[in-house]
């Protein structure tokens, strides 16, 4: 083998080496976004998360429904109380609209999101509160939620329990067997597995 076809093997070579490098380096950075975007999401889902816990404490569930009433005696104390609660909430959501718009959360997460501030924005209180909240926020951020809020038209304040219990009734219609018996194991597993099975659809 001559030295010219030595040096044209060493070039194979060495261009295969390249283009296997570089593979292996797109697929690495494929995966560091992958896991990029799933540590994203994990953090969203943790916000989520701690945004409803707060949400069952009893003093912000007692001014919350206050203000969703659109209750005109809330004193100071319950005024800030609700207003930071609401900022917490878009805190939240400006955290998912910034992750985003670098790339780094899912289209279908934004999509959740963008619902969230619709249903917000049907309740008076809640726009009134972004209306207070919103100088603190960046421009983007509030040109995007003051195009939603322009979309949605505020609803006359509503309770939830009514609606629940609706709802309930109809879903307790639908239910087939009797009552479990709590002494029969057998009978309540297959219950359970029955009402599990896929259904036609």
């Amino acid at each position: 083998m001559s030295l010219s076809d030595l040096a044209s093997l060493g070039s194979l070579v060495s261009g295969l080496a390249v283009t296997v490098t570089l593979v292996l380096l797109l697929l690495q950075m494929r995966q560091a976004n992958r896991y990029q975007q799933a540590s994203m999401q994990l953090g969203r889902a943790a916000r989520s998360q701690s945004s409803s816990l707060r949400a069952t404490n009893p003093e912000i569930v007692r001014v919350t429904v206050k203000a969703m009433n659109c209750d005109e005696s809330m004193t100071e104390e319950e005024t800030r109380l609700y207003l930071n609660s609401v900022a917490a909430d878009f805190q939240s959501l400006e955290d998912s609209f910034l992750q985003n718009r670098a790339g780094l959360l899912e289209r279908a997460s934004m999509e959740t999101d963008e619902r969230l501030l619709r249903v917000f924005f049907t309740s008076p209180a809640i726009r009134a509160m972004w209306q207070l909240l919103s100088i603190s926020f960046s421009e983007e951020f509030r040109a995007y939620v003051d195009n939603i809020m322009g979309q949605v038209t505020p609803l006359p304040a509503s309770e939830l329990s009514p609606v629940y219990k609706m709802v309930l009734r109809e879903q307790l219609a639908q239910v087939k067997h009797p009552a479990l018996d709590p002494t029969d194991l057998h009978a309540a597993q297959a219950s359970f597995q029955e009402a599990m099975k896929p259904g036609p659809r």
